[in-house]
């Protein structure tokens, strides 16, 4: 049980969030909470481009996370993740230089050896059996 691929990013996200906990529980407390946000506030955060990144990437990261591994092999779900994570955030851009197809060999080239040397360093070298 103590060789389990997840035992220490659990672990280390657990102590995180329980030390997220209890500075959240402090702000409380100390009414550190009131940050005086109004809906035009609000709005305009949920409409910056930044905002909408973060939020593309959460989505992303959950899909890969809760979906993909698992059911799918990890080379193919890791390959497909990093794939659509460059080929989504670098879509306007190619758009805009008309250099789609371009780039969106260049981005299955780079997820292929990302997921190709991330395998081989898991299975090789840490020695973890990967799904």
């Amino acid at each position: 049980p103590y060789t389990v691929p997840g035992i220490v990013p659990g672990l280390l996200g657990s102590i995180i969030a329980f030390m997220g906990l209890i500075l959240f529980v402090r702000a409380i407390r100390r009414n550190g909470y009131r940050l005086g946000v109004g809906r035009e506030e609000a709005e305009a955060f949920l409409k910056k481009d930044s905002t909408r990144r973060s939020l593309l990437t959460l989505a992303a990261c959950l899909i890969y996370s809760s979906i993909l591994l698992g059911r799918v092999p990890y080379l193919a779900a890791t390959i497909l993740f990093v794939f659509a994570f460059i080929a989504i955030f670098e879509y306007s851009e190619a758009k805009r230089r008309n250099k789609l197809l371009r780039t969106l060999i260049i981005d299955a080239v780079i997820a292929v050896s990302t997921g190709a040397i991330i395998a081989g360093v898991f299975q090789y070298l840490f020695l973890v059996k990967l799904p």
